[in-house]
């Protein structure tokens, strides 16, 4: 029979799928603020060739041109900035999570070192679906 993995490996996998699920959730959850950003962003890259088609035949140094433009690359700029301000902690926590699976696997591997992979996933698999987290 093979050895069973010893339940704090368990419950660790399970707080760290749980975490997961619920930081993919905060992210579904800033979707359409994010959509709103990026409809932003494509309405001022518009308006952005918009200014330039028309002004084509002037100088690019012309200094309310060059004023208009920078203003526009600072919108951009900005809603940029603020997408990166709503997923930046949530990817930082995912990338967290990432680091502590691997460090939990490696730690079982280490300890039941008669188990294949099959088996890990297996056993730790069957948690998972008993916590409803797959």
């Amino acid at each position: 029979m093979k050895q069973k993995i010893h339940k704090r490996f368990i419950d660790e996998s399970i707080r760290i799928r749980k975490s997961y699920i619920r930081n993919i959730n905060k992210i579904i959850e800033k979707e359409e603020i994010i959509l709103s950003y990026k409809s932003k962003i494509e309405n001022v890259m518009n308006e952005t060739k918009d200014i330039v088609g028309k002004n084509s035949d002037k100088n690019m140094e012309d200094k309310n041109l060059k004023s208009l433009l920078n203003g526009k690359l600072l919108e951009i700029e900005t809603s940029i900035i603020k997408i990166q301000s709503e997923l930046n902690p949530i990817n930082e926590k995912i990338e967290k999570l990432k680091n502590d699976s691997k460090k939990l696997y490696d730690t079982i591997k280490e300890k039941y070192t008669e188990l294949e992979d099959e088996d890990i996933q297996e056993q730790i698999l069957e948690h998972l679906k008993i916590n409803n987290l797959l």
